[in-house]
């Protein structure tokens, strides 16, 4: 004799298996697409042989870097760094670190670049080390504990000029689940009118 009961029950379940298919797909691919932006690198459109062009001369008060943003020199300590920004990094020697750093307006050769993350933190919180991924947490598997990086576009630059001038890096501190390197339209912003990126392929 049939257990009617039983019967009701499975045939309910298998009802179920395709509503709950129709729910965790949906669900899935809000979850796929809640993340971004992620466009085109920039350095799909920069070759090496193309040209940085520095419009007026900056300066920073020390160190090897001077930062850009918003079109605007700014100290280190001012840069919002969950923002595109750039900075010229300069080779220095030691005894003169500390004093200001400046470069006058110039062309740069680009002779390579590279696509990097260097490990980071945000406005001096605790670095987060990757291994972390790896390990549960109370917000789950993939947290920004695991993955806070600043993910970098460098421009290795040539000039005679000025030969101290190692490169021009762009970019973006950032969770690598929420987006990828900078666009070029992201960098040409974070330089504003200070930088000019001349690019055979546009």
């Amino acid at each position: 004799m049939f257990n009617i009961k039983y019967m009701f029950s499975l045939s309910t379940s298998l009802k179920l298996i395709p509503l709950t298919a129709t729910v965790c797909c949906a669900l899935f691919t809000v979850c796929a697409w809640s993340y971004g932006p992620f466009k085109t690198p920039a350095t799909a459109y920069i070759k090496s042989g193309d040209s940085v062009l520095l419009n007026q001369e900056i300066s920073a008060r020390r160190g090897s870097k001077i930062y850009i943003q918003f079109g605007q020199v700014l100290p280190s300590t001012e840069v919002e760094q969950a923002k595109p920004f750039c900075y010229f990094h300069l080779y220095r020697d030691p005894s003169v670190i500390d004093t200001e750093a400046s470069l006058v307006a110039g062309g740069f050769e680009i002779v390579k670049t590279i696509n990097h993350y260097d490990f980071g933190s945000l406005h001096g919180a605790r670095l987060q080390l990757a291994s972390r991924a790896l390990q549960p947490s109370p917000r789950g598997w993939v947290t920004q504990y695991a993955s806070e990086k600043i993910i970098i576009t460098r421009l290795k630059l040539k000039s005679a000029d000025q030969p101290e001038v190692i490169e021009l890096s762009c970019g973006i501190w950032a969770v690598l689940n929420e987006r990828n390197h900078l666009s070029i339209d992201e960098i040409r912003t974070a330089l504003g009118d200070v930088v000019t990126l001349e690019l055979e392929l546009e």
